[in-house]
């Protein structure tokens, strides 16, 4: 567990992960959501959800939630989120954001549509953005 005032957090973030992955594992601020911790589309939302009512924030809707990589990212954004939520912050965006092409929440960050209006959408499995062919399946 990290060493920097968030202990507890990280604390409940393994509850969440143990309820959800049926196995207890530390969590480390560079393990990898999808990679590390085989965090995909349903646990994903899983994990939102409990953190929702873990912590009383709301990032269900948060367009920042596209860009989590690792657990450093989710406390990060559940950190914000009860200071902005609480009325006592800004909202920097402390998350660096996902390259053009990169596949984020499932979606294509930055593409394009097939007429070239800049968007956010789907993936297909294996497709390519960007020039770099995507793994399957998307991370969530």
């Amino acid at each position: 567990m990290p060493d920097n005032g968030n202990e507890e957090l990280y604390a409940v973030l393994e509850q969440i992960y143990a309820q959800i992955k049926g196995r207890r594992r530390r969590l480390w601020p560079h393990d990898r959501l999808a990679d590390d911790l085989g965090i995909d589309s349903v646990s994903g939302l899983e994990l939102m959800v409990a953190a929702e009512d873990e912590f009383g924030v709301e990032l269900f809707d948060d367009p920042r939630v596209r860009r989590l990589a690792t657990v450093a990212d989710l406390a990060a954004l559940i950190a914000r989120c009860q200071t902005d939520q609480a009325g006592t912050g800004s909202t920097p965006d402390e998350i660096a954001p996902a390259p053009a092409g990169a596949v984020a929440g499932g979606a294509v960050a930055g593409g394009t549509t097939p007429g070239g209006a800049a968007a956010d959408y789907p993936a297909p499995v294996g497709a390519v953005a960007g020039g770099v062919a995507q793994p399957a399946p998307a991370r969530w």
